[in-house]
């Protein structure tokens, strides 16, 4: 509604122009008062057109401000088969989005419900590949879902804690040593582990040694 303020204002200065001209030229009272009266008629017939024409869509070959926009998003659609088809765009560098209308497509019509079935099922919204010119390359489609963002990079702290390189499986808990040679080992007699002491040899009687009774005799 903002934007009607200065077209209001400016059909006011040119009815009240008008007006003044009617006035003080050299006419009967009776014209003059006349032409003063529907100035006064049209100011608020001109407030009431200009009001009652946002509420309707506009159509696309009215648009000049914006004909060679490239793209436009898709908010919402209503297909009226054999008459229309509305549109209410968001138009790159518009705040308010706006309405139009289109005449009737069987192929954009196809083109809207199946973008809309697709961006419904991606989560994103339907776009217009130049929504008020006539495209001349039926490969491509003029309505289509758009891409789904990229997914923001994770971003790694610069304070992160750098642990140092864990030890081998077999000197955790404990310092690893050196194994011991065979001669630094401790032996012990008996023992499982260590060597043991060469046995000597037994006598005739049993006895540790040899048998000297035996090696006297002839």
């Amino acid at each position: 509604m903002s934007s009607l303020v200065p077209l209001f204002a400016g059909l006011a200065l040119l009815a009240c122009g008008l007006a003044s001209i009617a006035v003080w030229s050299p006419r009967r009272p009776a014209a003059k008062l006349a032409a003063l009266l529907l100035a006064l008629l049209l100011l608020p017939l001109g407030y009431l057109a200009l009001a009652d024409l946002p509420g309707r869509p506009k159509p696309v070959r009215d648009e000049w401000l914006h004909a060679r926009a490239p793209e436009a998003v898709v908010l919402a659609f209503d297909l009226q088969e054999g008459k229309a088809i509305h549109l209410w765009l968001r138009l790159p560098g518009v705040e308010e989005p706006r309405a139009y209308r289109l005449p009737w497509s069987l192929p954009l019509a196809r083109q809207l419900q199946e973008a809309a079935r697709a961006a419904e099922t991606s989560g994103t919204e339907v776009a217009m590949r130049r929504p008020f010119e006539s495209s001349l390359d039926d490969r491509e489609p003029k309505a289509y879902p758009l891409p789904q963002p990229a997914l923001p990079p994770k971003e790694v702290p610069g304070d992160a804690l750098v642990l140092p390189p864990r030890p081998a499986e077999g000197g955790r808990g404990r310092a690893m040593r050196a194994p011991l040679s065979p001669r630094a080992r401790p032996s012990r007699t008996g023992s499982a582990n260590g060597p043991r002491a060469p046995a000597r040899p037994r006598g005739a009687t049993g006895g540790r040694g040899p048998d000297r009774r035996a090696e006297g005799r002839p």
